[in-house]
């Protein structure tokens, strides 16, 4: 748990962050490049980073497009504290 402790202090970034709610909301990874103007390979190989780096799966992908796991979930409810707090600061 530590070393997933350290990852999320070291590594998580508001872009990460903005990504992750991203795909909540929009479940596809087209829809979040054009949404956040990146690439799809850039969009991709960030979760990819950030599921290797944490060790754990953070979405599932299917056919209706990619599902958070309970990972995710968590990750996500972070990220969305995280950035609000930055709003009101």
């Amino acid at each position: 748990m530590a070393k997933l402790d350290w990852y999320i202090r070291a590594n998580l970034k508001p872009k990460h962050m903005q990504i992750l709610i991203a795909l909540d909301e929009l479940r596809q990874v087209g829809r979040v490049a054009s949404y956040l103007n990146v690439s799809q390979p850039a969009i991709s190989k960030t979760l990819t980073e950030l599921e290797r780096g944490l060790g754990v799966e953070l979405f599932v992908r299917s056919p209706k497009g990619l599902i958070p796991t309970r990972y995710g979930q968590s990750l996500i409810k972070l990220s969305r504290s995280v950035l609000l707090e930055f709003d009101v600061a």
